[in-house]
């Protein structure tokens, strides 16, 4: 008897398997005179909490989102430091405007107050440029000038950080629309003329200093200078200076 008590026991059990017996409440008889305990039954609670799939799938998309946002985030921060270099860029050449147009002595003593600036851009040197007085030179009763830079005429030196670099330069020429390569340009500014002048490859240009910049215009007959800037993931700015002074910062130079 005991045996096949056991067996409808479990027969019972498998027939309602997420059932689970609480209280043996008395006996019932089958037909078959066997005395069965009356047990009652509740239904098992499911346990709260995530199982080891659900939790490792959430941890997958926590790393993908946060991989993406990194990786734009990365890409912003270089995006906005080439633009900051090209402002730089952009605000040098303008001060160099402002100390060629306006009275600045040269350097402390010097009494000169007439001298021109400019900046000075060589890809030799991609992490540096230069802000110098284009000192005048006496030539019989006329002062010249020769729009370029040299020794012992920097006033200020730029280094540029980040992994950003001076990438190319160019001048286009009157009536053209190609920019011509070239290694080194400056940039100068003289009074009274707020005008630019453009002197590559570091060549001079030797002008009378009352009218140095339209004589530099009418000699290199270049019209408008580009820098181009470049940051370690390959992205690109362009400084673009035009003979009127205006100064434009583009996303490239084509």
């Amino acid at each position: 008897m005991k045996p096949i008590r056991i067996m409808l026991h479990a027969l019972r059990r498998l027939i309602s398997p997420r059932l689970n017996p609480v209280v043996n409440v008395g006996f019932a008889r089958c037909n078959t005179g066997v005395g069965l305990p009356r047990t009652t039954f509740t239904r098992r609670k499911r346990g709260a909490g995530f199982t080891i799939v659900e939790l490792l799938v959430s941890l997958v998309i926590i790393t993908i989102i946060t991989a993406i946002v990194n990786t734009g985030r990365a890409q912003y921060e270089n995006s906005l430091l080439l633009t900051n270099l090209s402002y730089d860029i952009a605000l040098a050449i303008r001060e160099a405007q402002v100390y060629g147009v306006n009275v600045r002595e040269s350097g402390a003593g010097s009494l000169l107050f007439e001298t021109g600036y400019g900046v000075h851009f060589d890809t030799a040197a991609p992490t540096t440029f230069t802000l110098f007085a284009d000192k005048s030179e006496t030539s019989g009763r006329e002062s010249l000038v020769d729009h370029r830079y040299v020794e012992g005429e920097k006033v200020r030196e730029y280094t540029i950080k980040y992994n950003n670099t001076i990438f190319a330069l160019c001048t286009v020429l009157l009536g053209g629309t190609a920019c011509n390569p070239t290694t080194i340009l400056d940039i100068t500014f003289h009074r009274p003329d707020p005008d630019a002048c453009f002197s590559p490859d570091g060549k001079a240009f030797l002008t009378k200093a009352k009218t140095a910049t339209p004589d530099c215009v009418s000699l290199t007959k270049n019209i408008e200078a580009r820098i181009t800037v470049k940051a370690a993931n390959g992205n690109v700015r362009c400084v673009r200076v035009f003979t009127t002074g205006q100064i434009q910062i583009t996303p490239t130079c084509s």
